[in-house]
């Protein structure tokens, strides 16, 4: 199947950057992604190939707080268009992440950038210790109080059980 790229998803946006509200319901090509603590990020393949070299004020920023054991890139791509001479209407990978105010993950090979944050909902019973979070985009985790235990329920009914086995 298809899977858009920066070089496809940031056609309609290279005459001006892109408004949080634009970056909040996703841009094209683009997937969000939802931590437990409701903070968002927009996430980018980028095309393989692309330059990894850019512009030095962009370069060696922090690590991205979304990203477990991802790392920064020492800066930016300097290009996302990967020779399909097609029109020259596409933005730069580099002023693309510096207008998204992004940043470099999986080893240079998706564009990071954080939007606004989802309303979580947290809530501890003080009999059984049992927790349950949810957020307003229909996640619902419980997690046991003293065992590694616990379930995630995804809004499209898919149901992720973890339980660790005492050796």
């Amino acid at each position: 199947g298809f899977r858009a790229t920066a070089a496809h998803a940031h056609q309609e946006l290279s005459a001006r950057p892109a408004t949080m509200q634009e970056k909040a319901v996703g841009l094209p090509g683009h997937w969000r992604v939802t931590r437990p603590d409701g903070r968002c990020f927009g996430r980018l393949e980028l095309p393989p190939g692309t330059d990894r070299e850019g512009p030095a004020d962009l370069a060696g920023t922090e690590p991205s707080a979304a990203a477990g054991t991802e790392e920064r890139e020492a800066g930016p791509p300097a290009d996302v268009v990967a020779g399909d001479g097609g029109s020259g209407d596409w933005k730069p990978a580099a002023e693309l992440l510096e207008d998204l105010d992004g940043v470099l993950v999986d080893g240079g090979a998706v564009a990071e950038y954080e939007i606004d944050p989802v309303s979580v909902s947290r809530l501890t019973d003080p009999h059984t210790g049992q927790s349950a979070t949810s957020n307003v985009e229909g996640l619902l985790m419980v997690q046991e109080a003293a065992a590694d235990a616990g379930v995630c329920l995804l809004p499209d009914g898919t149901r992720v059980a973890r339980r660790h086995q005492a050796e």
